[in-house]
């Protein structure tokens, strides 16, 4: 990556998986990952990242799937040295963010996170609250909680290393962007102002 002043490009993308076939270039070990995936919806929600891909390069930077190397490393994570970006996938939505500066998406089912945590706040908080945390947030309610978990889910997938310890990551003094879109919630790191989701 160059380093020096540059204009940021930051672009966020979402796709339903059932609405796109896989008539599109996909790289071969991007191919053999998604060949890989353990059942149909992971294979699915696989396809329509790398299709969301190969149009979020074209759009954004101006330039083909074709014609970049994508590789994944030994965390899992798919990096180029083009530029950077991060996939999350729930359900039958699949979302991307694509930046010329290090970025990090995550999606969470707002209805979902609610039935599996309603009445165990307590629990969830201290799963993966900092003691800095709810030292800045005193009032700590399920709504809350989600987007702690989303924002610690999105930096980690910036950091790209070891495996996600929602306690090892302190995002109080972090600037996210939150979107709600559809029935998700949608966090994008780094924060961006009026950001819209582009919809595939």
């Amino acid at each position: 990556m160059n380093s020096g002043e540059k204009h940021m490009i930051l672009n966020v993308y979402a796709v339903n998986i059932n609405n796109i076939s896989d008539n599109f270039y996909i790289p071969k070990n991007r191919r053999d990952y998604i060949e890989k995936s353990q059942n149909e919806l992971t294979k699915k929600q696989r396809i329509a990242t790398t299709y969301l891909l190969s149009e979020a390069v074209k759009e954004s930077f101006n330039l083909d799937l074709k014609d970049i190397e994508l590789n994944i490393d030994e965390y899992g994570k798919w990096t180029t040295d083009k530029f950077y970006f991060s996939f999350s996938h729930k359900d039958d939505f699949a979302f991307l963010v694509i930046s010329n500066e290090p970025c990090g998406i995550d999606v969470e089912n707002i209805n979902n996170f609610k039935k599996q945590w309603l009445e165990k706040e307590d629990k969830l908080s201290a799963k993966i609250l900092t003691k800095r945390e709810k030292e800045v947030q005193k009032h700590i309610d399920i709504e809350k909680l989600l987007d702690f978990w989303i924002k610690k889910e999105a930096l980690f997938k910036v950091i790209g290393t070891g495996n996600f310890i929602p306690l090892e990551i302190d995002v109080s003094d972090v600037n996210f962007s939150i979107i709600d879109y559809l029935k998700y919630k949608v966090c994008i790191y780094p924060n961006i102002e009026n950001i819209k989701i582009i919809e595939k």
